[in-house]
């Protein structure tokens, strides 16, 4: 068999990542060095039918496979953009099964670096763990510096910039240090059939939202990553400008609690608006995206930030920066425009990777002693950082 035939003219690469969303928003830094790279290379991403959506328009995406079991119509999908390569970003068991499915092609994996993350929340070790970022980047490099790569390389596949065969990504490529995260914009197609309740009464379109704005994302997978009612109610009670409250359908009485506050006799001039549960993963999105700050917790949304370069405050749970999942920003945006709260010196944290339902040691201390002094400051600091 030729050259020429092993490798299509287009070929298409399969990223491999199932979830969660902020999982998935890391891997578009990714996204940015395979196509900086390899510009005439098709890259299809497999993920979870839930997810599917957010990423759908992404400009450096070609198709979207959706995944919802191991099912004739998901191997079909996959079929049926005839793939060249697999870059695996989750590693587990179940993209372990396409990659044995499709068996003759190269595939690249990241390391997850398991061991090291465990050996962390064991306080076995005490280093941090670099960004998972600069691994999914650095399984790219290894794609790229692959005998089937530098073929395509060979192949003239509108090959541009150069890699390296070290473990991190050339930090000098087309006057790029380090991609940026990034999605695709939801602003005109996805909010025109989306109204905003302002209290109860008055209604107002997009286009009508104030022109400045924070985004209080209230929701959590887990409850050991909430961010703890106080916190909410603070900035609530003290707000400068309007606020947007964002989380899933499970938030929503969370989120009529602090309405409660908000209408309960607090005098403020600026309204309180209550998204929660209200819009689909797109129109979060574009909420995001146009607000002139955010904060959360560890949570998907709070890397969503980062790619559309809100300032953010990251406000630390159960988890911990140590373990390698801060949003990143790359070269794209300053370091001041992402701040974090964490409370420091608790021999428990982190104790999870993900998280629980409740505290295992029943004081929930990484949450319920954040500084409310600090927190003002820190968001002071956001809003004077607005473009």
């Amino acid at each position: 068999m030729s050259m020429a035939e092993t490798i299509p003219s287009k070929p298409t690469i399969l990223l491999v990542r199932f979830s969660s969303i902020g999982d998935i928003v890391l891997t578009t830094a990714a996204m940015a060095y395979l196509k900086q790279e390899l510009p005439g290379v098709r890259l299809v991403l497999v993920t979870k039918k839930s997810f599917a959506p957010l990423f759908r328009e992404h400009p450096f995406l070609d198709d979207v496979v959706e995944f919802q079991g191991f099912n004739s119509g998901f191997w079909r999908s996959i079929a049926e953009n005839n793939p060249s390569a697999i870059l695996d970003l989750h590693s587990n068991i179940r993209s372990l099964r396409i990659k044995n499915r499709y068996w003759n092609l190269p595939s690249f994996s990241y390391n997850k670096r398991g061991l090291e993350r465990w050996m962390l929340i064991k306080k076995w070790r005490v280093k941090p763990l670099d960004s998972v970022v600069e691994r999914y980047l650095s399984a790219v490099n290894r794609l790229l510096m692959s005998p089937w790569g530098k073929r395509l390389s060979s192949l003239n596949v509108e090959h541009v910039g150069t890699a390296h065969s070290g473990t991190t990504v050339n930090r000098q490529y087309n006057n790029l240090q380090l991609p940026g995260l990034s999605l695709g914009d939801f602003s005109s197609q996805h909010w025109k059939s989306v109204n905003h309740s302002v209290g109860e009464s008055e209604v107002l379109d997009f286009e009508l939202l104030p022109k400045r704005y924070g985004v209080l994302h209230i929701s959590a997978t887990y409850n050991t990553k909430r961010i703890s009612f106080r916190i909410w109610e603070h900035i609530i009670r003290n707000q400068q400008e309007p606020l947007v409250i964002t989380g899933g359908k499970a938030d929503m009485e969370h989120a009529a609690a602090l309405m409660a506050i908000a209408n309960g006799g607090l005098k403020s001039l600026f309204p309180l608006i209550n998204k929660v549960g209200q819009t689909d993963l797109q129109q979060t999105a574009c909420l995001i995206k146009n607000a002139g700050w955010y904060v959360g917790g560890d949570t998907g949304f709070t890397h969503v930030a980062a790619c559309y370069g809100i300032p953010h405050l990251v406000i630390w749970g159960n988890t911990s920066p140590d373990l390698g999942f801060v949003p990143w920003l790359g070269d794209a945006y300053s370091l001041e425009i992402q701040q974090h709260m964490k409370v420091e010196g608790l021999a428990c944290n982190p104790c999870s990777k993900l998280g629980y339902a409740a505290c295992p040691q029943g004081h929930f201390s990484c949450m319920n002693l954040q500084n409310l002094q600090e927190l003002e400051s820190k968001l002071q600091f956001l809003r004077d950082r607005i473009h």
